[in-house]
């Protein structure tokens, strides 16, 4: 019996270990980052939008900044030429990875909250042709969120103007190693009132999509997801109700609920697209954007990847460790930036009302990275 048991040890030793190769070949083929972000709606009217964001620390480094209202910006265009030239209207604080001014997480003094997501690998995500005659309206992708949010105050506001915009395909400036490729990006947009758009480029043309859940993920594009999310609107949660033959009975495991049909639960953007959406829509009430902010950390929760079980092979050829590296959430009425890091788990704030917007220059925030805890000792 003892050997039955040995054996059926090694065997199962044996196939876990090829299900290990076989995920990790999986996970290094797959190129898309695993971002998530949703959106609440306090009882008060207050929106409040968090996401997570999934570039390993050993690949991208990133910190804040506060930009000041009149700042002058300078598009990239595909030759590396300048392109638009503008002054912001508004201050906002974002985050970028190291020093290149690209806004990939921020808001602004008039609660207009912008994300980036990446979007590859997907054959539909392709940006405007480049047209020499049009570089004077022209910017790179991954410049546009910094556009965003120093000229709009509104998502109406981004409706109207980001039509005479033309986005390309560039590579960041300034150049880092293992960076000498166009990014592939979708982008949410919410503001104070709580109005919530997805802006795509597809097959070269802008596609802006009004977004009523607020729930946007990765890869591919977003009237796809909204679609797919049709399959899961039967799930309920209530507890489900035992199964009873004569003096059998069998219930649910635990405290189990929803229905026969389950929530998706791998990591791939069409399965954390619908739990967040489900889960958001499911949220119990929030009584101002305080509860909203502990809310949507507490759903974004949910979504932490673990540090080991994704992988990610760069245009370097480098493979990288692909985890939860932040998690921020945005209160667009109070312009009030809330984050933690994989690092630093503490939940920290930058609030844009006590910065000076009118400041001569950029303010940089070093984001921490030291762990700590906060010690309770015996009282004496």
């Amino acid at each position: 019996m003892k050997q039955n048991k040995t054996r059926n040890l090694k065997t199962w030793l044996a196939v876990l270990s090829v299900l290990a190769v076989m995920a990790m070949g999986f996970t290094l083929g797959q190129k898309a980052v695993a971002c998530t972000g949703i959106r609440l709606i306090a009882e008060d009217e207050s929106p409040v939008f968090g996401r997570t964001m999934e570039f390993g620390a050993d690949m991208l480094e990133f910190n804040l900044i506060v930009v000041p209202r009149r700042t002058p910006f300078r598009g990239v265009t595909d030759t590396g030429e300048n392109g638009m030239a503008w002054n912001g209207k508004y201050g906002f604080v974002a985050a970028i990875p190291y020093d290149i001014m690209a806004a990939t997480e921020g808001v602004n003094e008039k609660g207009l909250q912008a994300g980036m997501f990446f979007f590859q690998p997907f054959d539909r995500a392709k940006y405007m042709a480049p047209d020499p005659a049009q570089y004077k309206n022209t910017i790179a992708s991954w410049q546009l969120l910094t556009w965003v949010l120093s000229q709009a105050a509104t998502v109406e506001d981004v409706k109207k103007l980001l039509p005479d915009v033309r986005v390309v395909d560039a590579v960041p400036i300034p150049k880092k190693e293992g960076w000498d490729f166009e990014p592939k990006i979708h982008y949410a947009i919410n503001d104070a009132s709580g109005a919530s758009i997805v802006v795509e480029y597809l097959d070269g043309e802008l596609h802006i999509f009004d977004n009523p859940l607020g729930t946007i993920t990765n890869a591919p594009d977003f009237p796809w997801h909204q679609e797919n999310l049709k399959q899961y609107t039967n799930l309920s949660v209530d507890v489900i109700p035992p199964v009873k033959r004569s003096e059998a009975e069998a219930g649910p495991t635990g405290l189990d609920i929803g229905t026969k049909a389950n929530l998706p639960g791998v990591i791939t953007s069409p399965n954390r697209f619908v739990r967040a959406a489900l889960f958001s829509l499911y949220a119990l009430p929030m009584k101002d954007s305080k509860e909203g902010v502990q809310r949507v950390l507490n759903i974004l929760n949910n979504f932490d990847i673990p540090l080991g079980y994704k992988q990610y092979r760069h245009a370097d050829g480098k493979v990288y460790p692909q985890y939860t590296q932040w998690t921020s959430v945005t209160d667009m009425r109070n312009r009030r930036l809330y984050f933690r890091t994989f690092s630093d788990p503490r939940l920290k704030v930058v609030d844009l009302n006590d910065f000076n917007l009118d400041a001569a220059s950029i303010t940089k925030i070093k984001v921490g990275d030291k762990w700590e805890v906060d010690e309770i000792k015996p009282v004496k």
